[in-house]
This record gives C-alpha cells, structure tokens and sequence, in this order.
C-alpha cells in the first residue's frame, strides 16, 4: 500500500478520534494523478491556506552538517500528538464545510475493512479535489514522520494505543 493512501485513508480515519475512538483505520485512497488537466488548476483556497498554515507551525531550521532528527527537537510522542490534534480539528472544520463528503466517509467508515478500503477507493477516484484537499490537510502527519525519520507511521502509533 503507497505511502499517499495510508496517508488519506488515516486521515479520513480521524473520523473516528473526533468521535472519541484513538484507532486510526489501514489506509486507502485515490492516488494522485499526473495527467495534464484540460484548464489550469488551482489548489482549493482551504488546502492551501492548510499547506501553508502547518508549514509554518512544523518547520525546522537545520544545516547541511545536521541529521534530520538531530536537527528536529520536536520529534517526541508530545509533539505527535499535538501535530495529530491539529490535523484532526483541519480535517473537522473541512468536514463541516463539505457535507456530502462528511456523510459518504462516515457511511463508509461503518462497513467492515475489507469492504470499506474498495469505497474509499472509489469515492476518491470520483472525487479527487476531495482527495487532494484532504491530503493536504493530514501532510503535517507525513511531515513529521520524515523528519523525526519515524519507521512506524503516526496513525499505526496511533492504532496501537487503542489497544490499551
């Protein structure tokens, strides 16, 4: 499974954390594609100020003689759950703003796994703006797992605390 849809389909899974559960789900979702779009296309205002907004708040300075997980001292379970807090409340507010969306991916959240990876594929394939805007909103989670060099994923992390 790619990196992009463990990536989307846990952050559709934070569905489940807004709503008082801390497993995070396996990962599934379209990926991006790389065909030329027939006009010129702009990411949505709420990905990119998304984007930008996160880049700031986890950037890091570091020197080409540092390591990436030297150089990152926020790179401890705090720091984690803060940066998946805050992806859970982006991804919340997107949700609220886009209905149609919020009710196909709880709906979808309710089948059993191996059935609910297929929709989630399918949903996405049939709405990649919805993709694209929800893979910016959870890239502050991929972000983190490159810099603190993490070989588990934060949603896994995640996952195996609910078992606790």
């Amino acid at each position: 499974m790619t990196p992009a849809r463990r990536g989307l389909f846990a952050a559709v899974a934070a569905i489940g954390v807004a709503a008082g559960t801390v497993a995070l789900m396996p990962s599934a979702a379209a990926e991006p594609t790389d065909t030329a779009p027939t006009s010129e296309a702009t990411p949505s205002s709420e990905a990119t100020a998304t984007s930008e907004s996160t880049a700031e708040s986890t950037s890091t300075e570091s020197t080409s003689t540092e390591s990436p997980v030297a150089a990152a001292d926020d790179c401890n379970a705090a720091e984690l759950a803060r940066t998946s807090a805050g992806v859970n409340s982006k991804l919340a507010d997107y949700l609220d703003k886009h209905p149609e969306t919020n009710g196909a991916l709880i709906e979808i959240t309710r089948q059993p796994a191996f059935i609910a990876v297929g929709q989630l594929d399918g949903y996405f394939n049939e709405h990649p703006v919805e993709a694209n805007d929800i893979r910016a909103i959870q890239a502050p989670l991929n972000d983190f797992k490159n810099r603190c060099n993490l070989q588990v994923s934060p949603s896994d992390a995640l996952s195996a605390l609910s078992g606790i």
